[in-house]
């Protein structure tokens, strides 16, 4: 759940709404975030960093579609 809306969601969720509402504070942060990371791992996806071009995109996008 915690990846998905981070790759799907435009405003994904955060860890304390993770751990207090979803898991109800029966894992840790850290397990949590190692869990999400076993799942990405045997899914074997690709996660990349923004470029600089791609950052500028944006910026200069949301200047001109105030």
């Amino acid at each position: 759940m915690f990846s998905a809306g981070k790759y799907e969601e435009i405003h994904s969720l955060k860890m304390g709404i993770i751990y207090d509402k979803i898991a109800r504070k029966k894992f840790t942060k850290e397990e949590i975030l190692q869990r999400e990371s076993d799942i990405i791992n045997a899914l074997d996806f690709k996660l990349e960093v923004p470029s600089v071009y791609d950052i500028a995109r944006h910026v200069i996008g949301n200047l001109f579609f105030i």
